[in-house]
């Protein structure tokens, strides 16, 4: 069995980005605070 090749290769951001959103989604429909996890993809961002 060979393993697939991946034609496109994605970049961090772009595979992370989707997360944002996501975790956006899950905060709200669960009635989660979203504000820790903002400042936590904006201290990444700084650091970067």
């Amino acid at each position: 069995m060979t393993t697939p090749v991946l034609q496109d290769e994605v970049t961090e951001v772009d595979a992370v980005g989707v997360w944002e959103e996501v975790h956006e989604r899950y905060a709200e429909r669960f009635a989660i605070d979203p504000t820790p996890r903002r400042r936590f993809l904006a201290a990444q961002r700084v650091g970067k």
